[in-house]
């Protein structure tokens, strides 16, 4: 199994604005190094949660599909939409599956799944690496719905990493890693089944 990006969020879930009134800064001089740090912070808190926040396109890549016609768990919820279901066929040739007719896309359930149609079941595929490709629309959407708990774990690991720019801090003679804070905002959020 592999999951690459297609399309990346348009934005992040908290701005330079938010995250500089969060640090305290006024100046524009660490701008550039204030927003890697936004960046970092989001795909580190994704990891994290196992989900995307702000709308992006993803692609999963399967050997087959699941055995007994079972479903396919699409990671990095919320699900918003399947774009295509693609395989190759015994032969060799790519395939496209139709959405309603050959499957159906269950985007309430987390994560979000997708199944065989009523009376079908999942063609047989040549046996080859990533015979399976799913590409498909993940995230809350756009920032402003983005939960507030995540927000704010993103805002507490840039101001760590703004004011400790190594990986642990010295406190007397005793080093400190990132606040629990974070962690106990972002497992909230953690999708516990992983595929």
């Amino acid at each position: 199994m592999s999951l690459t990006i297609v399309t990346p969020p348009a934005e992040e879930p908290v701005t330079l604005t938010e995250a500089k009134n969060h640090l305290r800064v006024d100046l524009t001089d660490d701008d550039s190094l204030i927003s890697a740090l936004i960046v970092a912070a989001r795909e580190h808190a994704e990891a994290i949660t196992r989900r995307a926040f702000i709308t992006q396109t993803l692609k999963l890549s399967l050997d087959a599909f699941p055995a007994n016609n079972g479903p396919i768990y699409v990671p990095m919820p919320p699900l918003q939409s399947v774009n295509s279901l693609k395989y190759f066929n015994t032969g060799g040739v790519e395939q496209t599956l139709t959405e309603g007719t050959d499957y159906l896309v269950d985007n309430e359930s987390e994560p979000g799944r997708i199944t065989p149609a009523p009376d079908t079941g999942w063609p047989a595929t040549q046996n080859r690496p990533n015979a399976v490709s799913v590409e498909f629309v993940a995230g809350f959407g756009d920032a402003s719905k983005v939960p507030q708990g995540i927000k704010q774990a993103i805002l507490l690991m840039v101001g760590h990493w703004y004011e400790n720019r190594e990986a642990v801090t010295m406190q007397g003679n005793n080093a400190g890693e990132l606040p629990m804070a974070v962690d106990s905002l972002l497992m909230m959020h953690r999708i516990w089944r992983f595929v």
